[in-house]
């Protein structure tokens, strides 16, 4: 197997974004963060010496992949606590040749599913909700501009309109669909021989420490879309909060960020009731 993991002290370069503190919570991610330490440490004594013992016949060295699963389990089990949250949600896609960006004031509730988006800076004051069972699943939008002039429209979430500016419907939005869909990515990857696993445990994001848990294909496969992703967890709450896929590059170019998703400033149980999510509140334009 050629497959690497690789455990650096390197710092992730430093960009803008949310605040990340010291461990409290995150006891599990202390420990398995400890443990890819000691494992990465073992092996590099292991390679410096010149007799070692011999690997029992039958014995399989554990995927590079296993322990990224296992901290991203960690962090959903963590983000499954939340039942429901505020946060500032800031979003780039790449949507056929066009790259859509946006930020907007979030409001989650898990049960029933239920979303409230406030854009801000490029479309300020555009609004669009979601609340699983109600208007018939369709969700609530109305623009600004020349496009305010319709007013507030009902559209299927996975309509062409809806879909215009980005690759996943709003049934897809949210902390623990976000990790959920990097377990999976990577539990099916598993497969694969080629995965070379980087760790970033000092990294800084908006100043403060995170681990990014870096994965990235060598080789590229039909229906493979994304070379890299990069995952990242605070290191104070354990949630995962950051989700970057980088697709394969072009021509020896670098690779294109296709997606980027990150939740910010999270404020998590604050009681939101039907009200939070009811087109009617005067808070609302709808």
């Amino acid at each position: 197997m050629t497959t690497s993991a690789r455990f650096t002290d390197e710092c992730y370069p430093q960009q803008a974004g949310p605040s990340c503190g010291l461990p409290s919570a995150g006891r599990t991610l202390l420990t398995l963060l400890a443990a890819v330490v000691a494992l990465t440490a073992g092996a590099a004594h292991a390679q410096e010496r010149t007799a070692s013992r011999p690997v029992p016949d039958g014995a399989a060295a554990e995927h590079p992949l296993q322990t990224p699963i296992r901290l991203a389990r960690a962090s959903l089990k963590v983000a499954e606590t939340y039942q429901d949250y505020e946060a500032s949600f800031a979003r780039r896609e790449q949507v056929g040749t066009q790259t859509y960006s946006s930020t907007m004031k979030m409001r989650f509730r898990r049960k029933p599913f239920s979303v409230y988006l406030r854009f801000l800076r490029e479309h300020d004051g555009r609004e669009v909700m979601y609340v699983d069972g109600r208007n018939q699943n369709q969700m609530l939008a109305h623009d600004t501009g020349f496009r305010g002039l319709f007013g507030t429209v009902s559209l299927d979430p996975t309509s062409p309109t809806a879909m215009a500016e980005g690759r996943h419907p709003i049934t897809n939005i949210g902390l623990e669909n976000m990790t959920s869909g990097v377990i999976s990515r990577w539990e099916a990857e598993m497969k694969y021989d080629d995965i070379e696993v980087k760790y970033y445990p000092n990294a800084k994001f908006g100043g403060q420490p995170c681990l990014v848990i870096e994965t990235s294909h060598k080789v590229r496969r039909r229906g493979e879309e994304f070379q890299m992703t990069r995952f990242y967890i605070d290191r104070k709450t354990n949630i995962g909060f950051r989700l970057q896929h980088f697709g394969f590059p072009q021509g020896g170019g670098q690779a294109p960020l296709l997606e980027d998703y990150t939740y910010s400033d999270i404020r998590p149980n604050v009681n939101l009731t039907d009200r939070a999510f009811d087109p009617r509140n005067p808070e609302y334009d709808f």
